[in-house]
């Protein structure tokens, strides 16, 4: 037989004949658990309880450069829940990332390449679901630098040296 719980959660299956049971619970959402029971001649009643977890979620997505898109393989992708790192990967030479088994709630997305600024994203993961979370690192700045001296070499204090940008 099977039934649904009430909305406290309770549930009765009448009318079993004394034996060995495997009982089920199942819920959307939720992880299903599955547990033996066993119904004796003069006992009226066999409780078996179930404590079902959340089903866990997944978090995927793609790494790329803020310039022109392109993928970034080799980023560290980090799921951080708070201060605390859940799980960490690497991209793929796609950009590509998968984070799975969690639970649900939010989390954060954090990306670090060399040569980018890092970037993060706020998500929230939902049971059975899969969140897509891209993030777009923009390249790190560079920098130019180097003396102004004269010839004998001594330094030239209050140069002024400017940067334009070619082409």
């Amino acid at each position: 037989g099977s039934t649904l719980t009430d909305a406290s959660g309770a549930y009765s299956i009448p009318g079993l004949s004394p034996g060995t049971y495997s009982v089920r619970a199942t819920a959307p959402t939720y992880q299903t658990v599955n547990s033996t029971a066993i119904v004796v001649l003069g006992e009226p009643t066999t409780t078996v309880n179930f404590s079902l977890e959340s089903s866990p979620g997944t978090i995927t997505g793609k790494i790329t450069n803020s310039v022109g898109g392109a993928a970034v393989p080799s980023a560290a992708v980090d799921v951080l829940q708070g201060a605390v790192v859940i799980q960490s990967t690497v991209t793929d030479a796609n950009g590509d990332y998968t984070l799975s088994s969690l639970k649900p709630g939010t989390y954060t997305v954090r990306a670090n390449a060399p040569s980018f600024q890092g970037g993060s994203q706020t998500t929230t993961v939902s049971a059975d679901q899969t969140t897509l979370v891209n993030i777009a690192l923009a390249p790190s700045p560079g920098s130019i630098t180097g003396y102004v001296n004269d010839p004998t070499p001594l330094p030239i204090a209050g140069a002024t040296v400017v940067v334009l940008e070619n082409g």
